[in-house]
């Protein structure tokens, strides 16, 4: 396999393993505190996660980052909305 290609493959792995392990905490604990903290973590992985591959695949723009801080309050809103 391509060293890039397994290179995206290792971290989307690990991007979807963090979102497989967190998601059923926030079911789990009944802490309104936990899961907002939760649910900013998810937040904040993604759009640490965007940015880092972008940059490491050299093609990381100002539009790259709006997109992925768009999605990453889209994420927080939502999660936040079903889980209040």
């Amino acid at each position: 396999m391509h060293k890039s290609r397994l290179s995206h493959v290792v971290q989307y792995t690990i991007l979807i393993v963090i979102f497989l392990v967190t998601i059923p905490l926030l079911f789990t604990f009944p802490d309104r505190v936990f899961r907002v903290g939760t649910i900013s973590f998810l937040s904040l992985i993604y759009l640490v996660f965007g940015i880092f591959h972008h940059a490491e695949e050299k093609n990381l723009t100002k539009a790259t980052i709006l997109e992925y801080l768009a999605i990453s309050l889209l994420i927080f809103v939502v999660l936040f909305s079903l889980f209040r």
